[in-house]
């Protein structure tokens, strides 16, 4: 706050609102591109839960029919 000056007037009134107007508009640009990077991180992190969903899926076919196999020479 050391940059007040000694008589304020409107002229530096109206440039302080501009400059607040100014840092909002740049935060919420900078909510935006982190709501976007979140969204993006939750659609991955689903990705990924579906790509190990189906590994496991596919893990237990393949133990299931190593199983079948390994009955079959027991027999």
């Amino acid at each position: 706050m050391s940059d007040i000056p000694e008589n304020i007037d409107l002229n530096w009134l109206g440039r302080r609102v501009l400059a607040l107007q100014d840092d909002s508009r740049a935060i919420r640009a900078d909510m935006d591109m982190l709501i976007r990077l979140a969204i993006r991180m939750d659609h991955t992190l689903d990705a990924v839960r579906e790509d190990i969903r189906a590994l496991w899926t596919g893990q237990g076919e393949l133990r299931r029919r190593i199983e079948a196999i390994e009955d079959r020479e027991r027999r």
